[in-house]
């Protein structure tokens, strides 16, 4: 197989690492935004969540009463549940790599990149926003190289022509970077996982909130959630004040005694 059909060959690998570091960072950095829909969320269900609140604290007092009134004993005193340890979620894996981590070849390959996007940014019609980012992602060596190349146009990749590269050099620039992309994508890849697993009780309503400004259908989808969830709200309100009214009856009786 000549080498220029191994470059092609190779193209072909590094194009399924490239569309799926994109993908993945599609994926990221929408889940960023789980925070703000949780926080929008709390605010539209707070009061609700307050009355709640306040009728649980009161039907556990009203539980308290009519236990120790059962019992008749001022020895038996209420205590609270053990709490359950809160299982710690999988620890954050930040998408950098030990500073002591590089080997030279490694090095050598963001001094390279940079050189190549210092001198064909313009031509590469790279924004300099672009450029910078690369710049800085390339000398910091906690960060990962695949982290900047993911940042380059796919034409990059493909067109050594402008490099003035030669076959060989092209191919072995192709399998560097082809490692580097495979390093970041299952790093962007246990990312994501995290996040996943972190917000997995969130996630439901993420989805919902993220699209209610895509499309008329989609605001339309939020707020039928959001009047769906007063409505769910609202039952479980009246389910605790029933509890309460029975409780507070039967510690009526117990007094009478």
């Amino acid at each position: 197989m000549s080498t220029s059909q191994q470059v092609q060959m190779q193209l072909k690998n590094i194009r399924l690492a490239y569309d799926a570091v994109q993908q993945l960072r599609a994926r990221w950095e929408a889940l960023q935004t789980v925070e703000q829909a949780r926080a929008e969320y709390e605010v539209l269900v707070a009061e609700e969540e307050r009355r709640l609140a306040d009728l649980q604290k009161h039907k556990s007092e009203l539980e308290i009463q009519k236990r120790r009134l059962t019992t008749r004993t001022r020895e038996q005193e209420f205590i609270d549940p053990p709490s359950i340890p809160k299982r710690r979620g999988p620890i954050k894996q930040s998408i950098s790599i030990p500073a002591n981590s590089p080997v030279p070849t490694q090095v050598a390959a963001r001094l390279q990149l940079k050189k190549l996007v210092n001198r064909w940014a313009y031509a590469w019609g790279m924004t300099a926003s672009v450029q910078g980012q690369i710049n800085r992602i390339a000398d910091d060596l906690e960060r990962p190289l695949g982290e900047a190349l993911a940042l380059l146009d796919w034409s990059v990749f493909a067109d050594a022509t402008r490099l003035r590269e030669t076959p060989e050099a092209h191919l072995a620039r192709l399998t560097e970077w082809e490692e580097a992309l495979i390093v970041y994508r299952d790093r962007l890849a246990g990312e994501i996982d995290t996040q996943e697993i972190r917000f997995r009780r969130w996630l439901p309503i993420w989805e919902c909130w993220r699209i209610r400004e895509s499309s008329t259908e989609g605001k339309a989808r939020w707020d039928t959630f959001i009047a769906e969830t007063h409505r769910a709200k609202q039952a479980e309100l009246e389910r605790v004040q029933q509890h309460i009214d029975q409780l507070k009856a039967e510690v009526n009786r117990l007094l009478l005694r």
